[in-house]
């Protein structure tokens, strides 16, 4: 079976399914000694898993800039692998994300924001669903974000997918 069409979210899409379950917000911190000294690190919070419309698992992603460097636009990147996790892509969207430049491969996606990100800020929401290959069955696959950007340490982060 091919692979689906990358599609990009609208608006209305997330208004039904931001309301279509509880959502639950965990923050991923990266070492405290590295924010302490001024070192370059990035961390990240997300809020889900909920349920889309169309039975996929949501996600709203944040990654802040936790270094004492501000990131230019394009420079932090998001890579997420899609082949063989055990789920199929839906779509992604979010402030100021955009597929980076050759960003869609067969196994994988990688998005650029293209916003600053200034020391002590997030980017803009990174809003993204996927479906399960077998809902409700566990343990649930998982997505892993990798978020990068020139001069700090990548910082991964991995999602159940249980619908």
């Amino acid at each position: 079976m091919p692979e689906p069409e990358p599609r990009t979210l609208t608006r209305r899409t997330l208004v039904g399914a931001a309301w279509a379950a509880p959502v639950v917000v965990a923050a991923v911190a990266t070492p405290l000694a590295a924010a302490s000294t001024g070192e370059p690190s990035l961390s990240s919070t997300f809020a889900g898993p909920t349920r889309d419309g169309g039975g996929g698992t949501f996600y709203q992603v944040y990654f802040k800039n936790e270094g004492p460097y501000s990131l230019a636009p394009t420079e932090l990147t998001v890579y997420i692998p899609t082949s063989g996790q055990g789920w199929t892509w839906q779509g992604f969207g979010g402030s100021g994300w955009n597929y980076a430049s050759g960003g869609i491969t067969p196994t994988s996606y990688t998005f650029r924001y293209e916003g600053t990100v200034n020391p002590g800020s997030n980017a803009g929401m990174l809003y993204f669903i996927v479906s399960s290959a077998s809902p409700g069955v566990e343990p649930f696959p998982t997505a892993t974000l990798t978020a990068m950007a020139p001069g700090y340490p990548s910082t991964t982060l991995s999602l159940p997918v249980p619908y």
